[in-house]
């Protein structure tokens, strides 16, 4: 689960990311529906949140996300893919991505990425990285973009 907060319109806030690891999904779907225990939680990320808009999605990943979200470095993305576009190539833009830079680099930790249950068009991929060194290599490097033209830009 992601918690995200958008800033308002007149407001510089940063976002903030809480990222729980739920074992299912059903789990925290249990304390949501708590009558007393939720309410309780809320109301103490209220603050944090302050006049925010607060977003959840619930995130069905392809693989075990904790050495991407315990690395040194995490790098979280949020994509929705456009009409016409299917999972299946993002899928595969990923799975190539990942393995490319995982490669050349030796030093990339397991990325993991899935859709969100609120919205099966709406992904959240997740990159653990060794250092913010090695990952500014990698932003925008030439590859990158060679894939998503070739994708249609999902």
């Amino acid at each position: 689960m992601f918690i995200r907060t958008s800033p308002t319109s007149n407001s510089t806030l940063a976002k903030v990311m809480i990222v729980p690891a739920w074992e299912k999904y059903e789990h925290h779907k249990k304390l949501i529906d708590d009558p007393v225990e939720y309410p309780i939680i809320m109301a103490k990320l209220k603050p944090a949140i302050g006049r925010g808009k607060f977003l959840m999605s619930h995130v069905q990943f392809n693989d075990d996300a904790t050495d991407a979200l315990t690395a040194p470095v995490t790098e979280i993305v949020g994509i929705a893919i456009k009409d016409g576009h299917f999972k299946q190539e993002l899928d595969d833009v990923l799975r190539t991505l990942t393995t490319k830079i995982a490669s050349e680099a030796g030093s990339i930790l397991p990325a993991v990425w899935g859709p969100t249950i609120e919205d099966a068009n709406r992904f959240w991929l997740i990159i653990g990285w060794q250092s913010v060194k090695v990952r500014n290599f990698y932003k925008g490097r030439l590859y990158v973009a060679e894939w998503t033209s070739s994708t249609g830009s999902l």
